[in-house]
């Protein structure tokens, strides 16, 4: 995949980043795949990989990063200025799986100017190390850097069990929109919405029957959540939601885990308790 931005931007000095800075980080991360951009920092391939013995681990210049995204990007040689950490970090981005973060070098004042603007652009970041030793690490940080999550706030329980309530009260403080799962589907079984024939079919035997808790069930028995969710425009555009639905405790799994996969932060709340899981 071609770059049009160096990640070389710093001239190499090979002590700025040890590896030792690295394996909680990376432990915390738990990467399938991990990019390391300069090979000239010595020991840190090796160190990632004694951290996480079962991840794909893709050096630069020497190997080709094409193939799935990276979970963990690691950036090791510091950026001078603020301008070269956005440029550094714009060029990673691309290669970025969702929920994956960037790793990279700064030093802590740099960090502070650099954090809100980027923040504003849209990225989470935060300090993960910050320390000094006898080497004279002095303000050196290591600054996690990932994409902003969309929040799926999924209410779960039956029919009456206040679930429309606390959803919409909820889109009410939030000003987010609300989609209520339970009239989608009687929605699309009496062809007010379009959907795949096989959904339809399914919504529209639920409507016949007027019963929910079958049609809710077969419909993801029937691997047919993604198509519901596609039926959900902010999912589509990747923006923020509350979601009202009777989800049954065994399809919750495979139905978080669609939305996870775009992206999302899934907060469930469910008999008055929230959880959150990731």
């Amino acid at each position: 995949m071609p770059r049009t931005t160096p990640f070389h931007i710093h001239p190499l000095l090979p002590d700025l980043l040890q590896p030792f800075m690295l394996p909680a980080a990376i432990r915390a991360l738990a990467p399938r795949r991990v990019l390391i951009t300069d090979a000239g920092i010595p020991g840190i391939a090796l160190s990632i990989g004694m951290t996480v013995p079962g991840a794909s681990i893709v050096v630069l210049p020497d190997d080709d990063p094409a193939g799935e995204p990276f979970d963990a990007i690691i950036l090791p040689i510091p950026a001078a200025d603020e301008r070269q950490a956005d440029d550094a970090v714009a060029a990673a981005l691309p290669l970025l799986a969702p929920g994956g973060a960037i790793l990279l070098p700064m030093a802590a004042e740099q960090f502070e100017r650099w954090r809100e603007s980027a923040e504003h652009d849209g990225l989470v970041c935060r300090p993960y190390w910050l320390d000094a030793d006898a080497r004279g690490f002095r303000g050196m940080m290591l600054a996690m850097v990932s994409q902003r999550h969309p929040d799926a706030w999924i209410f779960v329980g039956p029919s009456f069990s206040g679930k429309s309530s606390g959803a919409r009260e909820l889109a009410r403080r939030s000003d987010l929109p609300v989609i209520y799962g339970d009239l989608l589907v009687y929605d699309i079984g009496f062809g007010r919405i379009a959907a795949s024939p096989r959904l339809t079919e399914i919504c529209r035997e639920g409507c016949r029957v007027w019963k929910l808790e079958w049609a809710i069930p077969e419909l993801l028995g029937a691997g047919l959540a993604g198509d519901l969710l596609s039926l959900v425009q902010p999912f589509v555009r990747g923006e923020s939601f509350v979601f009202d639905m009777w989800i049954p405790h065994p399809h919750l799994p495979a139905f978080r885990r669609l939305l996870e996969e775009r992206g999302y932060m899934v907060r469930l709340i469910e008999d008055g308790a929230a959880t959150r899981d990731r």
